[in-house]
């Protein structure tokens, strides 16, 4: 079996012309990530920790539907680019 890790998967997903929406769900802090991922076609990255309200509202967003705005707990700092 081929190992990969995401950055690899939505490299793959883009030479096959992937057309869904792609949520990226990471624990590196890092620019070129981030530049890597945007110049793919990613079209969310969430930055760990963070509260599950905010993973919800990611999809939902993706999915086109409206946001709900749901309380975010201490400690979890929320990111969607």
């Amino acid at each position: 079996m081929v190992r990969m890790n995401g950055l690899d998967l939505v490299l793959q997903l883009s030479q096959i012309r992937f057309s869904g929406k792609i949520l990226v769900i990471t624990g590196c802090l890092n620019r070129n990530l981030e530049n890597d991922c945007r110049s793919l076609g990613v079209d969310t990255i969430l930055y760990k920790p963070f509260d599950p309200a905010v993973l919800r509202n990611a999809i939902r967003n993706l999915m086109g539907m409206p946001w709900q705005l749901l309380p975010v707990r201490a400690g979890y700092r929320p990111h969607i680019q």
